[in-house]
C-alpha cells in the first residue's frame, strides 16, 4: 500500500494546508521587538508534466502580552524567487505561519510540494512606548 504520494489531493489540490511557530520573544519578552524584514527559506518541488507557479503565504502575527489573541500584522507570498519580504511590526511575541496559498488560481494550487528551512527574521530591539 502506497500512502501520501504525488503532489495532490487525488485531483484536488492541498488547500488549508499550515505550519505555525511557537512564540518568538527577544529577552524571555522583557522586550519589545520590531521586525521589518522577513528572509525565507522554502524549497519548491514542481512536478514535471504540470506548468503552473508555485506559492506559498508567510503570515506575521504578534502580541504584545501573554494570553492576548494574536493580531496577524501581514500576509507575504513567497514563490521560487523570493529573496525577502519587507514588513514591519511591533510586538513582545511573534508567530510565523507558512500556509497554502489557497487564493491563488485553481492551476497554480496543484502540482507542486513545499519544504520549509530556516526562514530568518531581521528583528531588533524596539522601545516600549
Amino acid at each position: 500500500m502506497q500512502h501520501e504520494v504525488g503532489y495532490d489531493n487525488d485531483s484536488d489540490p492541498m488547500t488549508g494546508v499550515y505550519v505555525e511557530s511557537a512564540d518568538i520573544d527577544i529577552g524571555d519578552g522583557d522586550q519589545f521587538a520590531f521586525v521589518k524584514k522577513i528572509i525565507p527559506d522554502m524549497a519548491f518541488t514542481v512536478d514535471p508534466t504540470v506548468s503552473n507557479t508555485p506559492a506559498m503565504n508567510i503570515v506575521l502575527k504578534r502580541r504584545n502580552y501573554p494570553g492576548d489573541a494574536l493580531v496577524t500584522d501581514s500576509t507575504s507570498q513567497i514563490t521560487q524567487t523570493t529573496r525577502f519580504n519587507n514588513v514591519r511590526t511591533r510586538g513582545r511575541q511573534m508567530v510565523l505561519r507558512f500556509e497554502s496559498d489557497d487564493d491563488a488560481a485553481a492551476l497554480d494550487q496543484k502540482g507542486y510540494k513545499w519544504r520549509l528551512g530556516a526562514t530568518r527574521l531581521d528583528i531588533q530591539p524596539s522601545g516600549r512606548r
